[in-house]
């Protein structure tokens, strides 16, 4: 897309700030992911019926795309093309659920403003519909002012409406503040989240915990219950908190390993307790940051990332994992999982704990034991 004053790239006009490249992109892409369309959309392609998985009220891909690239030096300009060309190979070849957030470390920042362009130009080629991909942002907790974040987001994206928005690094909230601060913080962003609700410029919201060791080592950091009790308070039993996002690997294994939650007087690790909530449950870091370690003869796949990915999407309960990468081909390459059934759960998890106990490192040991 080029802007229209300066007929150069969005991405490469110096000139063009942030308010004309508002006006270069056109009307605001309307309309929101729906059961029907995603349905449609998965299973017109080559995708097997075990990948395709219900979250929240539409259908999404067992593997999704995430955004965050700390690693990447920010404002790159020769990252933002590669990363346009990725999106979209992740949608021509069947996935439908995009993480992206208003938070600089994804993509410098321009992450929600690339994918509103990805949106917009295969809505206009006719290779996409906007109720068939399911858009998913975010912002850091710290930020408490949730009513400008989200509009920001918004803007940035084109859009008329976010499926679901989440409270990122929500366990932070619990290491800057006391707990009786964390909570009213808390409160006042699930408020606003359930406002943007009401007024269509979201969906359905939820938290993205970023460093579980946070939450199992910090006794400051409330059980998901009373993180759902506070929903349910604001927002009645049609609460929009729908989600949880947590990162899993079998070098970061806390979501399984660790039973830190307490329901209903049962001791549960942070999955089962979502369960019990009817919480679905999104995974990051699927692919170790870039560097999965360990023996994967036994799962499927063409190579160490799609045996890692086959792995983590068999396992129970959990509805999309995310991957990232700024390389298309990549992103195809990964896509080819969709073709390839769930292991037996059983076996997932009997391999999954095999993998996590046999590729401890010091690194792991470190973050597990404090």
């Amino acid at each position: 897309m080029k802007c229209k004053l300066n007929k150069k790239s969005l991405y490469d006009c110096d000139k063009c700030i942030y308010f004309i490249r508002k006006k270069c992109r056109g009307p605001i892409i309307k309309g929101f992911a729906t059961r029907d369309d995603t349905k449609k959309f998965l299973y017109n392609g080559k995708v097997h019926k075990s990948n395709i998985r219900e979250l929240c009220d539409f259908f999404v891909s067992s593997i999704g795309f995430g955004s965050n690239k700390p690693t990447y030096p920010r404002f790159k300009e020769e990252y933002k093309i590669p990363f346009k060309e990725s999106l979209r190979a992740f949608i021509e070849n069947k996935g439908n659920i995009i993480d992206v957030a208003l938070d600089s470390i994804y993509m410098g920042g321009w992450s929600e403003y690339i994918l509103g362009d990805v949106l917009r130009e295969m809505i206009l080629e006719g290779k996409a519909k906007r109720e068939q991909i399911a858009v998913i942002s975010k912002s850091p907790s710290l930020y408490e002012n949730f009513d400008f974040c989200i509009q920001n987001s918004l803007d940035n994206l084109n859009l008329e409406t976010i499926d679901i928005y989440l409270v990122h690094d929500h366990e932070v909230l619990f290491t800057k503040f006391d707990s009786q601060k964390a909570k009213t913080i808390t409160r006042n962003i699930i408020s606003s989240l359930e406002n943007n609700i009401s007024k269509n410029k979201i969906r359905y919201y939820g938290i993205s915990i970023g460093d579980h060791h946070l939450v199992s080592k910090n006794s400051l950091y409330p059980n998901l219950e009373e993180i759902y009790s506070i929903a349910e308070d604001i927002g009645g039993k049609k609460n929009g908190f729908k989600v949880i996002e947590i990162p899993l690997n079998p070098t970061r294994p806390e979501a399984i390993f660790n039973r830190d939650q307490v329901v209903k007087g049962k001791i549960l690790n942070i999955i089962e307790a979502a369960k019990e909530f009817k919480l679905d449950v999104i995974i990051t870091e699927s692919l170790s940051r870039g560097s999965p370690l360990g023996n994967y003869d036994d799962v499927p796949g063409n190579n160490i990332f799609q045996r890692q990915l086959v792995l983590l999407k068999s396992l129970n309960d959990i509805k999309t994992i995310l991957f990232g990468s700024i390389n298309p081909d990549h992103v195809k390459n990964n896509m080819e999982i969709l073709k390839i059934p769930n292991l037996d759960q059983k076996i997932a998890e009997k391999t999954f704990y095999k993998m996590s106990e046999s590729i401890k490192n010091e690194w792991w040991i470190h973050k597990v034991n404090g």
